[in-house]
Parts: structure tokens; C-alpha cells; sequence
């Protein structure tokens, strides 16, 4: 078959089906952000997510002739479906073990040991230097002082070359508890995500650690993000499983 021919019947199948934009971007292993710049801008995020989900009847003809440019010459079955998984998990926000090792080991090999001090310190500084606790963090305090619990707060702790700074450390013998809160609301699934990775890598230095995170209101998206990592997640309404968890720890 006449290669132009070809490309004419690709281009008029995207047309006609625009969410063959999904089997595309998957072949090719590209997350919805590197599709849209390999395009040039010609496609916004928004509507390539339009086009994938099929909530579109057309394609424009001139956007299904640049989508058809892209296209791999051969689909791989296994590719295809293989890149669906890493890209749903990217986005339910799981992250894998060897990823996080990944971005631990990229982290290490772009700052000197004395910048991560440096930056350490000045986050503790930061930190410590807020005029008062939150009120989430006071209820908190408020919570560990009647069930007569040591901790400290925003206590820097390393693990792997890198340091965290940690709302709530709990002591209990060889034992410790991490504990998280925060009263955002917008963005909370990154959040949720920099918390699993932050879980993940103190896991390595302290792999029978308890970890709790309190939010003022939990998504489901997020939630099942935090569920992934933490032994607790809970909203600041329901402090009396906090209370019973940090009891039995």
C-alpha cells in the first residue's frame, strides 16, 4: 500500500476516533504532558484528556494529521499495556519502591552532603520558627499530653543521605511513630504523594516505623494514596481513633 495513502487512512481513523489518541501516547510511552509538548502546543492537556476519555465525536482534521505523524509504524500490545499501568499508578499516586530509590539516588548524586545540611537546617529553622502551632497541631499537642505521650516536634530525621522535617516524633523504646498534619485543602493529592514518598524512603532506615497522617478533610483519591503508606490516616473530626492508635502503639 502507498505509504501516503497510508497515512491518509491513519489520519481519517484518528479523525473518526479520537480516543485511538490514548493507544498512541501509551505506544509511545509518553505521559499526557511530553504528548502535548511533542506537539508542539498544538494540543492543550485539557482537550487531549477530552479525546482519551471519548468525550469528543471528531478530531480536527489538522490535529489528527500531526497525532498520525507521531504515531509508532507498529503497536505493541505489551507496551501499550504496560505504560497504562505505570501511568495509572503515576496517577492514583502510588510510587513504586524502584522509583523512589530513583529520585533518592538523583537527589544524592545533584547536591553535596553539606547542601543537604545547609537545607536541613534552614527548613528546621523555618519550621520552628512558625509564631505559634496550628490549631490542628494544638490538638495534636493537646491529644499526647493527656494520654501523657513524649514527642517532639518538627524533629529533623534522616534517613538514606536526606532529612525530613517531621511534625510529630513519637519515642516508645525501640520504637517510633511519625506523625503528620495538615488542614490543606487544595493540591492535597501532591501533597499526599510527597508524604508517600517521604514514608517510603524513612521505611529504609526505619522499616518498623509507624506512620499517621491527620488532614482536615480526606479526598478518596488522596486517601487511597496515604493508605498505600501510612498505618493511619484520619480527619481532625475523628481524633479518638488517633487516640486509640497511639495507645495500642
Amino acid at each position: 500500500m502507498n505509504k501516503a495513502i497510508k497515512k491518509q487512512k491513519v489520519e481519517r481513523f484518528i479523525a473518526m476516533k479520537p480516543e485511538a489518541v490514548l493507544i498512541i501516547r501509551l505506544s509511545l510511552g509518553l505521559s499526557q504532558r511530553e504528548f502535548v509538548k511533542l506537539l508542539n502546543g498544538k494540543l492543550s492537556q485539557v482537550t487531549l484528556v477530552k479525546y482519551e476519555k471519548g468525550n469528543a465525536n471528531k478530531i480536527q482534521a489538522h490535529i489528527a494529521k500531526n497525532v498520525a505523524s507521531i504515531a509508532p509504524k507498529r503497536l505493541k500490545v505489551d507496551a501499550v499495556l504496560r505504560n497504562y499501568k505505570r501511568f495509572s499508578m503515576m496517577h492514583r499516586g502510588y510510587m513504586p519502591r524502584g522509583r523512589a530509590r530513583k529520585l533518592q539516588e538523583l537527589s544524592l548524586k545533584k547536591t553535596t552532603k553539606m547542601q543537604r545540611k545547609l537545607w536541613g537546617r534552614l527548613g528546621a529553622m523555618k519550621a520552628n520558627a512558625k509564631q505559634r502551632p496550628t490549631e490542628q497541631e494544638m490538638q495534636i499537642q493537646n491529644l499526647l499530653e493527656k494520654l501523657k505521650i513524649s514527642y517532639t516536634t518538627h524533629e529533623l530525621i534522616e534517613s538514606s543521605g536526606l532529612k525530613f522535617n517531621i511534625d510529630f516524633v513519637i519515642r516508645k523504646g525501640n520504637r517510633i511513630c511519625f506523625l503528620e498534619v495538615s488542614k490543606r485543602k487544595h493540591d492535597i493529592s501532591i501533597l499526599a504523594q510527597a508524604y508517600g514518598y517521604r514514608s517510603r524512603v524513612l521505611r529504609e532506615t526505619y522499616p518498623r516505623a509507624k506512620f499517621v497522617a491527620i488532614f482536615d478533610e480526606i479526598p478518596l483519591g488522596p486517601s487511597e494514596i496515604l493508605n498505600k503508606e501510612f498505618d493511619l490516616i484520619s480527619d481532625s473530626n475523628s481524633l479518638k481513633v488517633v487516640e486509640e492508635f497511639l495507645l495500642s502503639f
